[in-house]
């Protein structure tokens, strides 16, 4: 392995850690964490649908445990006897208190925006 690769090797690495440590993320950073592009999250800043900052009033911001909070928020529970889970006991009988709390509190902005008339061009 030449001195470059190594070099290399070293800077996504401390790139990697560095972004597994941060609490406030970029958009960019923030896609990555949760696996979408870029694009899908800032539609989802548009429409209000998910917790954001705008400090300087142009780049967006996020708070890694609100998206952990906002990626968890629609909990599927799953019936006591049957499906996949169904003998696994505790498992099929989760609770979301929490997250539908939070869910709440960002599903009224976007309500209020499909409220709103439709556009015509």
């Amino acid at each position: 392995m030449t001195e470059e690769q190594i070099d290399r090797i070293a800077a996504i690495l401390a790139e990697n850690i560095l972004s597994c440590t941060k609490e406030v993320l970029t958009s960019e950073e923030a896609a990555r964490y949760m696996g979408v592009k870029v694009s899908y999250l800032y539609k989802l800043t548009m429409r209000g649908e998910i917790p954001h900052y705008k400090p300087g009033g142009k780049k967006c911001y996020f708070r890694r445990s609100e998206l952990e909070r906002w990626l968890t928020a629609n909990g599927v529970k799953r019936p006591a006897g049957g499906g996949v889970l169904g003998g696994l006991g505790v498992l099929g009988k989760m609770e979301f208190s929490e997250s539908s709390e939070y869910s709440e509190r960002w599903s009224t902005r976007s309500s209020r925006r499909a409220r709103r008339a439709p556009r015509t061009l």
